[in-house]
């Protein structure tokens, strides 16, 4: 054939179509127009090595049997994206073994040996499974009569070579905390190489293999007590996301726990899972899940005044330059929210609303929650509020009430998760403290009235809100 130019390597958008819905039917991938020239850029390799003169012609040869059978996994490893690192968004794995295993571990506390199955799905060349099973490693040191084993997939198998290989240049290990380096990594015997490898004792913790997100039947041997499916979804399109998260359901164990990465939501879908840390949910068994669908009591709180419970409802404010701080016990799911009005600390000889104050609201507030059984260590928060709708208020009060909430959640070892704070809007917050998901509506600064009447009827305010458009989920 003869050489290809670079008229011939340009692709025209009806081929990128056939190309875009060809894909999609194949692993789900969702590719618009605007990744024309991406999609250009990759698949011209392939044309290369094939000596294809045109897009079409290798479209063409897509179609034929011998063509699927000798090229398609090669051209789906060319389509998708293998970013990935050490220790990436690495709070999870802090939570995974400061919270989810002893939960785990204390759900089966009559068994004498446990064994947990983790699935890092949609694994790339390895760094998320070889950073679980570190982390898992130095927990097995601590609870003794616990194993784990770990199944990492992907589609792409080039991917999947290097993961199984697990040798990785010295830059991509910098995540890794040094003490883990010497104890799970293996310099190479030529001094002039910068590459390391994972120790064979780490490797052999982790299993490998290839699975795509569309077929049928993901065909697990065992149920999952974690599943890791982080920055996979946004590069399906909702429907196939749900579809996809039902299918990981469907291989979780009951009570067991779905991570996905920080830009991806599950908001708006049909799924037996509870949020209780940022992107961590916990699959419901089937009484958890009936009691999760009762009708919720309303609760509304005024200035001044805070609210715990250990029950499914909503708790409901109203805030402009006042904040809301809502502490969360993830494993207890008990939560609750209180509404503070200044920073500091009231004289009780002269105030009787005392939670009207910071320091006071939120000792009330923590001890509220550890009376109904929530453990301190656990809390994490959400704040919201300090808004600066009212310019002239007292020096500006919004602002240093912020500072307030950050400031004592720091110094109390409370880490806050997710926040909405200052700029010139009010907001309405529904706050659900056996789930820890927070609402916010945001209140246009010239309806400062709204706010002002906030304390006379926060029932009728919250009507007179419009309930739909841009509320978002914290």
């Amino acid at each position: 054939m003869n050489a290809m130019n670079s008229q011939n390597l340009k692709i025209s958008d009806k081929t990128f179509y056939k190309f875009s819905n060809f894909i999609f039917k194949e692993c789900g991938i969702n590719l618009q127009i605007a990744k024309k020239i991406m999609l250009s850029s990759r698949l011209s390799k392939r044309l290369k090595t094939l000596n294809f003169n045109s897009f079409e012609e290798y479209y063409d040869y897509l179609g034929t049997p011998y063509g699927r059978s000798q090229e398609l996994s090669l051209m789906i490893d060319a389509v998708t994206t293998n970013k990935t690192d050490f220790f990436r968004e690495s709070k999870h794995f802090s939570y995974l073994t400061q919270a989810i295993i002893p939960d785990l571990i204390e759900s089966d506390k009559y068994q004498t040996w446990k064994k947990f199955n983790i699935w890092s799905a949609g694994c790339s060349t390895g760094e998320e499974p070889y950073t679980i099973a570190m982390v898992l490693s130095e927990l097995e040191q601590k609870y003794r009569n616990i194993s784990f084993s770990i199944l990492g997939t992907d589609i792409c198998l080039k991917a999947l070579n290097k993961a199984v290989n697990g040798i990785y240049h010295h830059d991509q290990i910098d995540p890794i905390p040094g003490a883990f380096r010497k104890k799970y990594l293996l310099k190479s015997k030529d001094n002039a190489s910068d590459l390391v490898r994972i120790t064979p004792q780490l490797r052999s913790k982790i299993e490998f293999k290839r699975l795509n997100f569309m077929d049928a039947n993901y065909k697990l041997e065992n149920s999952m007590d974690v599943i890791f499916c982080r920055n996979v979804l946004i590069y399906f399109d909702k429907q196939t996301q749900e579809t996809i998260l039902k299918k990981l359901c469907n291989n979780l164990s009951n009570g067991g726990y779905l991570f996905t990465g920080h830009s991806e939501t599950l908001s708006g879908f049909n799924l037996p899972l509870t949020p209780i840390f940022q992107t961590i949910y916990k699959k419901h068994t089937s009484d958890s899940d009936q009691t999760f669908k009762k009708e919720r009591k309303k609760v509304y709180l005024h200035i001044g005044e805070l609210y715990a419970s250990r029950f499914p409802c909503v708790i409901r404010t109203v805030l402009g330059s006042c904040v809301a701080v809502c502490l969360f016990d993830p494993k207890t799911r008990i939560g609750g929210m209180n509404h503070i009005f200044l920073p500091g600390k009231a004289d009780l000889k002269y105030f009787d609303s005392s939670a009207r104050y910071g320091i006071n609201a939120m000792e009330l507030l923590i001890n509220k929650i550890v009376k109904l059984g929530g453990v301190r260590k656990r809390f994490v928060a959400k704040v919201f509020g300090g808004s600066g709708m009212i310019p002239s208020f007292s020096e500006n009060i919004g602002q240093r009430n912020i500072e307030f909430a950050v400031s004592f959640l720091k110094m109390e070892n409370i880490p806050t998760i997710s926040h909405s704070l200052g700029g010139n809007d009010g907001r309405v917050i529904l706050f659900y403290p056996d789930t820890g998901d927070v609402f916010v509506k945001k209140i246009q600064s010239n309806k400062t009235r709204i706010v002002f009447e906030e304390q006379k009827n926060l029932k009728k305010i919250q009507k007179m809100i419009e309930t739909t458009g841009d509320v978002t989920l914290f």
